[in-house]
């Protein structure tokens, strides 16, 4: 086999590429943290360059999803380019969450996703742009931390997308795909009117 060495170490030729693109990716998100490099690269790469903040949202008098009473609600709100994405955290959040879908009849699209998943990870860019580009309220959970959430929306991998009305559930997909996630959300939400 033929290999490349240096010192006592020798590597492969066939683990070269691999070993530069993993330190090519150190390198961008370096430059990302020191916000040197430029959005739509990092956007190519998943790359975070965004700044998280925490809000509390109001509770809902009634637990529309049957999953206990809502007392109030922690969620992380990760800042986009024009909207939001909310980070909801707790079954109270959650309920809030619907609750507001079903009052004001604007459709709110979950993305079911996990720390360690790296296709939600490479994903995320585009459902941020996505939360820029039409009326809904865009939301992320974690399936490890909301497992009772995940289970009654029968959630089976990750990401998973579902789009609700209130408590009834219009549409879903499972997988990162861009082109099936955006014409789910098509179907089910307007667009933003650019003024």
């Amino acid at each position: 086999m033929s290999a490349i060495c240096i010192g006592g170490v020798c590597v492969p030729y066939t683990a070269v590429l691999p070993l530069l693109a993993l330190a090519l990716r150190w390198l961008a998100t370096q430059l990302a943290a020191l916000g040197v490099l430029p959005g739509f690269v990092a956007k190519k790469l998943g790359i975070e360059t965004t700044e998280t903040s925490t809000v509390t949202s109001p509770a809902s008098e009634s637990s529309p999803s049957g999953l206990g009473e809502s007392q109030g609600a922690q969620t992380k709100i990760i800042e986009g380019d024009a909207a939001s994405v909310k980070e909801i955290d707790t079954v109270e959040g959650w309920n809030a969450e619907l609750s507001s879908s079903s009052q004001g009849e604007r459709p709110v699209v979950a993305k079911f996703t996990a720390s360690w998943c790296k296709p939600c990870k490479a994903i995320d860019p585009f459902y941020r742009d996505l939360a820029t580009r039409y009326e809904a309220s865009f939301v992320k959970i974690d399936v490890d931390e909301m497992d009772e959430v995940a289970a009654e929306c029968k959630v089976a991998m990750m990401p998973t997308f579902v789009v609700f009305r209130g408590n009834e559930r219009k549409g879903s997909i499972s997988g990162a795909n861009e082109d099936r996630l955006e014409r789910l959300i098509q179907e089910h939400c307007p667009r933003k009117v650019r003024t």
